[in-house]
């Protein structure tokens, strides 16, 4: 099962629980299920946003925080900030 699979399976448990205004899912708080999806929703790479390549400046493209590139693209893999997985390979 991937990230995106889990994700989708979580999604539709709250959307039940949220049909039957429940908030326990299979004896599971709802609040404890979104949080288990927004943390597999982090594993997932997503491409920063370019402020300013030359400069070594991206945006996470989750909280916004800024991300420095200082040696290589690829300095940092997770967001400091938020714990976002970075993908750099669209700057390489």
């Amino acid at each position: 099962m991937t990230f995106q699979d889990a994700i989708k399976e979580v999604k539709s448990h709250i959307i039940c629980a949220d049909y039957k205004d429940d908030d326990y899912i299979d004896c599971v708080k709802r609040e404890t299920m979104i949080a288990c999806m927004n943390a597999l929703g982090k594993q997932i790479p997503q491409t920063p946003i370019n402020v300013n390549e030359d400069m070594g400046v991206f945006e996470c493209p989750s909280c916004g925080g800024l991300i420095y590139a200082t040696d290589e693209l690829n300095t940092h893999k997770f967001c400091l900030m938020c714990g976002q997985a970075i993908d750099w390979s669209d700057f390489k």
